[in-house]
């Protein structure tokens, strides 16, 4: 039951945070009426209702004489902030996103490269995540989701380890429509926010990824084993005390 009730605060929480994100894009060009904003969010009105004067309240938007508009200091926003920086930090990863498309960088080579830039815990979670794609393809794509901070780094940081796991570019059995623009558009002072990076979406590459053989993965675990052994020991005790395991998912 305690479970359950985090379940809910969590899920709640993100979507509170989804939905002032809206909201948000939605007044990044101009000063929006309240019917227009309904139209815009595709949110009901008293939802809309509760975030527009919550928002106001903390001094994010303000009412001006047509409508809403973003107050000054608006990249002030939380979310926004964590946008830019994820932003800037898939530059790191340009180098490293370059040479997995020849398919030539050893997994040794790799791990290191990557492993400086994001760390043993997340590149783990990303095999576990693809070991998991075909029995159980939401709970994979749940723990890739979980694993980094924003959607953005999600995205830059997985087709980075995909690459290197499939030898290569390659293409998805079919095409994953994304909700939106993968683009930071940046006007003045206003910034909209990518909409293609939503929860669910490493869902539906997982589901439409090409096979990927266990041998391909298991060689790829133990060059992680090799490079941190003591640390890959307590992630595989850590993983059957919690049942999981390569074979079973759930």
């Amino acid at each position: 039951m305690q479970l359950k009730k985090l379940e809910s605060y969590y899920f709640q929480k993100e979507q509170k945070r989804l939905n002032e994100e809206k909201i948000v894009n939605c007044l990044a060009k101009e000063e929006v009426r309240f019917k227009d904003l309904l139209g815009c969010t595709g949110l009901s009105r008293p939802v809309l209702t509760q975030h527009l004067k919550r928002m106001e309240n903390a001094r994010k938007i303000k009412k001006g004489e047509n409508g809403y508009v973003l107050m000054v200091g608006r990249l002030e926003h939380g979310y926004i902030r964590r946008t830019v920086f994820s932003v800037l930090s898939t530059q790191l990863f340009n180098g490293l996103f370059e040479a997995t498309a020849s398919g030539k960088l050893s997994d040794k080579e790799f791990i290191q490269k990557f492993n400086e830039k994001v760390g043993l815990l997340e590149s783990f979670i990303l095999y576990l995540g693809l070991t998991m794609r075909k029995q159980d393809p939401a709970e994979g794509g749940k723990w890739i989701e979980e694993g980094f901070g924003t959607l953005i780094q999600k995205y830059a940081w997985r087709r980075c380890f995909s690459r290197q796991i499939m030898g290569g570019e390659y293409d998805l059995i079919k095409p994953v429509r994304l909700k939106g623009s993968v683009n930071l558009e940046v006007k003045g002072e206003l910034i909209t926010l990518p909409g293609a990076y939503v929860p669910g979406v490493t869902e539906e590459i997982l589901r439409n990824m090409p096979e990927i053989s266990k041998d391909r993965l298991e060689c790829f675990k133990r060059s992680l084993e090799d490079a941190y052994p003591e640390e890959m020991k307590k992630l595989n005790e850590l993983l059957s005390l919690i049942g999981l395991n390569m074979e079973v998912t759930k």
